[in-house]
């Protein structure tokens, strides 16, 4: 009996990883069944005494996929120096290593345009796993308070992994390569706690004259300068040539007096 729910136990993870592997590197449509079990050495009937359905294999592996994909860029972090745990997270993710082997690396840059339209209880599935995901890599992140940390993951992990699904499509090396590092060279621009809010000369009170000057700058769609100042200076002739008229009749009736 202990080698029958070992054995199990053994076929089923091998049928996660091989699905996590085809999936990452053929796309959602590149799992078949047929395909898995047949990898496995199984039959297609078999596959539904380990799942009930395929939709519950692809969040498994993808499940897989993202936990394989942690345990490879915590162990990049912990082998850092201190204090260049994330600089070394984004030099192995931007590399060429891990761009040209897609179905060895993360989910997300191989697969989220299929993932945001698949259904919707499979993406409520995955959830989970991308939560897990950042959890485990959100404290490498620079950033003193977790909050910047977290801003820090998004920005870093969405810059990253649009390069690398750019990248991907580029026909050659040199040009996959030029992608990646002009993405890594961008995001190593920034200092430590640089993603978390603004740091240095840039911190403004809250409540202070620049800060509202600031926030209606930033605000204000790019381009705009110039409209906006012409339209004060119009405003000020309009003003100046309405208050004319006023100052002529003024002087007339002292004529008259």
């Amino acid at each position: 009996m202990r080698y029958e729910g070992t054995h199990k136990a053994n076929t089923h993870k091998r049928i996660v990883e091989d699905a996590a592997r085809r999936l990452r590197a053929e796309g959602l449509s590149g799992a078949s069944v047929a395909t898995v079990m047949q990898d496995t050495g199984l039959t297609h009937g078999g596959f539904y005494k380990h799942f009930p359905s395929k939709a519950d294999l692809l969040v498994a592996s993808i499940g897989e996929a993202f936990d394989e994909t942690a345990e490879w860029l915590v162990r990049v972090a912990e082998e850092a120096p201190a204090g260049s745990e994330w600089k070394a997270i984004v030099a192995a993710y931007l590399s060429l290593e891990h761009c040209d082997h897609p179905g060895n690396g993360c989910p997300l840059a191989s697969l989220a345009p299929e993932l945001a339209r698949s259904e919707k209880h499979v993406r409520t599935g995955i959830t989970a796993a991308m939560v897990n995901y950042k959890n485990r890599l959100v404290r490498f992140m620079p950033g003193k308070r977790m909050v910047d940390k977290e801003r820090a993951f998004f920005a870093v992990f969405s810059t990253m992994i649009g390069a690398v699904a750019l990248a991907r499509m580029m026909p050659d090396t040199a040009m996959r390569r030029r992608v990646l590092n002009t993405a890594k060279d961008f995001l190593l621009r920034f200092r430590n706690g640089g993603f978390g809010g603004r740091s240095g000369k840039q911190k403004l009170r809250l409540g202070t004259r620049q800060h509202h000057e600031r926030k209606d700058s930033e605000n204000r769609p790019i381009g705009n300068e110039q409209t906006i100042q012409a339209g004060n200076d119009l405003d000020k002739q309009n003003m100046l040539a309405a208050a004319k008229p006023a100052r002529g009749k003024k002087n007339a009736k002292r004529v008259k007096r």
